[in-house]
């Protein structure tokens, strides 16, 4: 092992998010961790090549969803992140989950930003970045009619 840290966040029970590496090799960490009124807030942390927090960002606080934010480095430097938004917005209630994606800068400063919302439950399960930057996720959709068949679906930004 070359060194463990523990990521000072500020927030109580960060859930366990998804990592990546820039090209300086400092890591940006993307997680969810638990805000008022039942829901769930999203943040980006920077660590240092050494592990050292550098600084966090809250981002969406109370009205995201439990689902994973995936993050991947962009070619060009910064990182894209993704993850899945209620809609609704609705404590305790039917969620209807979107996904949302985002660009960030080293700093954590927000370039642009979509939320796909044209689809009921929407989630996002998997995301890359390609050699010339397009951003590709991947997910999950239920089928608008009650009991209809659930289709898997692939994005290409």
């Amino acid at each position: 092992m070359i060194w463990e840290e523990e990521v000072e966040t500020g927030l109580f029970f960060p859930s366990a998010g998804e990592l990546t590496v820039l090209q300086d090799s400092s890591i940006m960490l993307a997680y969810h961790y638990p805000a008022p009124d039942n829901h769930r807030g999203y943040a980006v942390s920077k660590l240092s090549p050494q592990g050292e927090t550098l600084w966090t960002r809250r981002f969406s606080e109370g009205n995201t969803d439990d689902y994973t934010a995936f993050i991947e480095a962009m070619p060009d430097g910064g990182v894209a992140v993704a993850w899945g938004k209620d809609s609704l917005n609705i404590p305790l209630q039917f969620k209807e989950i979107h996904y949302f994606l985002q660009r960030l800068d080293a700093d954590g400063q927000t370039e642009w930003e979509v939320f796909r919302h044209t689809v009921p439950q929407r989630k996002v399960y998997g995301m890359t970045v390609t050699e010339n930057g397009d951003i590709v996720l991947c997910g999950w959709t239920r089928s608008p009619v009650l009991g209809g068949p659930s289709y898997s679906w692939l994005a290409r930004f």
